[in-house]
């Protein structure tokens, strides 16, 4: 539970908003909207505003887009945090290939530099290589943007497009490394996603050896693609060419993928390949820290990671759930794994299935699972945002320990198919056979009604005679009278052998009385005395609720004066 400080700007109204984990975004805004007086309908208000976190001390500012993402998970959240609700415009968006999409929600109070990376991040460009201009529909005129000044300040409406134009520099670069081709044809642009690397590359750039394509920086999907007619790979061509060195050279090499090459070696050979200088294959000799670091380095680069982001809370809850026991984990593991995308899938099952082969050498390359699980965590699987340090900084045990169960159940969780979980049943005590019928009292929802023949299933004793069961075949639980009943037996089988004929009943029951010194009579008032303090613990739980309601009411009632008071205090501080 978080307490946050809302405010709808375009209302200048703060109010104070308790939210719980279950929240999702669009529930947030909708509650928002209620709690500030924004009269708009739920449809509109859905479709034209957008939740807005500013940033703070550990943490970037972040626009909440994904509705059916969960509140407290979407962000990292402290008490007093602040949630600001803005309308936004759909803007359509020009690509560098000349592609239109559009960007649904765009807060135009946002400054331009804000805007720049957030479409960086989406269509995977690089931000050193590229300018935004934004382009009248009226005139068709672009302007560049000045990214330090907010869209609003510089015309930025609805109905303008924003363009993505590669710096004139970048385009003099390409055209001089392009080769001679005899295709007419230009196919997209791509932009490789290391930081380090400013060369633009397109489909048209045909080398004469190599792949054919850079292959640093795209998604996995277009990785595995092959040209013409041929299958496609089922992993990528420098995943399997660098598992195969490594099989069969460096296995017994100490501290294999933790001792990192020579970043300048990286640099040159990741440029090798993505200039198509170099086919993907290492030869015997070659450096296997070099080989194990530019294999990192293709991981690394991927725009999303080999575990896509939307399953990184799935994953790390894991580690909330089981913490360390690795064989709790299995079947929770098995059933996530399953559930990625095939490509995903396959790259991890043979990813983790690589490192479980190289901890059997520990003893000589000092690399356990633990060790492996370290180095590879952030490359399988990476926080969405990259800036927020405080929140990757906290799930680095979380991710390390789900990442070595990965690698040391491989052989299971990746084979498996995953099983489906039987709907967890109470503990049982044991089973009785109804001998008299009984009907609940029509004012109590927790008992049930038994009939002779019955066989039940006792899930709780209780010494007052009244159990906790339920007749078999039947999904409503509740109290029973024990005394109604034949004695208990640990089988169901034997349960269904008891037979009482109706003569021993009465007989039984006649005896039961003498023996007791009691009569039907006595058994009925028993019965309702029960009934009498069933009714009076209702009551009183009736009497806490309602106490508990006051107190939670008093409670909102302070923290509405408290807002009153901050936004009073606003208003003075600003005069």
């Amino acid at each position: 539970m978080v307490l946050a400080t809302v405010r709808v700007d375009n209302l200048c109204v703060t109010k104070g908003m308790r939210f719980d984990k279950t929240v999702t975004v669009k529930e947030a805004l909708i509650r928002i909207a209620e709690k500030c007086s924004l009269d708009v309908p739920e449809q509109e208000l859905c479709e034209s505003y957008i939740l807005y976190v500013p940033p703070n001390n550990s943490r970037s500012g972040k626009y909440l887009t994904q509705e059916d993402s969960l509140l407290l998970s979407s962000v990292f959240f402290v008490d007093r945090d602040e949630i600001h609700v803005k309308k936004a415009y759909p803007l359509v968006i020009i690509n560098g290939d000349g592609t239109e999409t559009t960007q649904d929600k765009v807060d135009l109070e946002q400054t331009g530099q804000d805007l720049f990376v957030t479409l960086c991040k989406k269509y995977f460009y690089t931000s050193s290589q590229w300018e935004l201009y934004k382009k009248n529909t009226t005139d068709e005129k672009e302007t560049q943007l000045d990214l330090s000044r907010t869209l609003k300040e510089q015309g930025v409406t609805g109905d303008t497009c924003i363009v993505f134009r590669a710096k004139k520099q970048n385009i003099l670069k390409n055209r001089l490394k392009k080769k001679p081709s005899t295709s007419t044809v230009s196919g997209p642009m791509f932009v490789k996603h290391s930081k380090d690397d400013n060369v633009l590359f397109t489909n048209s750039d045909s080398p004469a050896r190599g792949c054919g394509r850079p292959i640093f920086g795209f998604p996995l999907t277009r990785a595995l693609e092959q040209p013409g007619d041929l299958p496609n790979r089922e992993i990528p061509s420098l995943v399997s060419a660098s598992i195969e060195f490594i099989r069969a050279n460096a296995l017994q090499v100490t501290g294999l993928f933790r001792i990192s090459a020579k970043s300048e070696l990286v640099d040159t050979l990741k440029e090798k390949f993505d200039n198509n200088a170099l086919e993907v294959s290492f030869d015997n000799d070659e450096d296997p820290h070099l080989v194990c670091s530019i294999f990192k380095q293709y991981l690394r680069d991927l725009p999303e990671p080999v575990i896509p982001y939307r399953f990184y809370h799935d994953f790390l809850n894991l580690y909330d759930i089981h913490e360390e026991d690795v064989d709790s984990m299995k079947e929770d593991l098995t059933v996530l794994v399953h559930s990625l995308p095939p490509e995903n899938f396959c790259l991890l099952k043979t990813l983790c299935t690589f490192l479980q082969e190289i901890t059997k050498h520990e003893e000589i390359n000092k690399m356990n699972a633990r060790n492996l699980s370290t180095v590879f965590g952030p490359n399988l699987l990476r926080f969405p945002d990259n800036n927020d340090m405080l929140m990757i900084m906290r799930d680095t045990p979380r991710l390390s320990s789900v990442t070595s169960a990965m690698i040391t159940l491989s052989p299971n969780i990746f084979t498996n198919r995953p099983k489906v979980k039987p709907v967890q049943k109470l503990a049982t005590v044991g089973y009785v056979r109804c001998f008299c019928s009984y009907q609940a009292d029509v004012e109590s929802s927790c008992e049930i009604s038994i009939s002779r023949g019955d066989v039940i299933i006792v899930f709780a004793q209780q010494k007052s005679g009244w159990w906790v069961g339920s007749i078999i075949g039947s999904n409503i639980a509740g109290f029973f009278p024990s005394n109604f009943c034949s004695t208990m037996t640990s089988s169901l089988s034997e349960a269904k052998e008891i037979i009482v004929p109706e003569e021993i009943i009465q007989n039984d029951t006649e005896s039961d009385a003498k023996q007791n010194g009691t009569t039907s009579a006595n058994t009925e008032e028993d019965i309702e005395s029960l009934k009498q303090q069933l009714k009076e613990q209702k009551e009183k739980l009736n009497e806490e609720q309602m106490k508990r309601q006051e107190m939670e009411n008093f409670f909102h009632e302070q923290l509405d004066k408290f807002s009153s008071l901050f936004d009073l205090h606003t208003k003075i501080s600003a005069k």
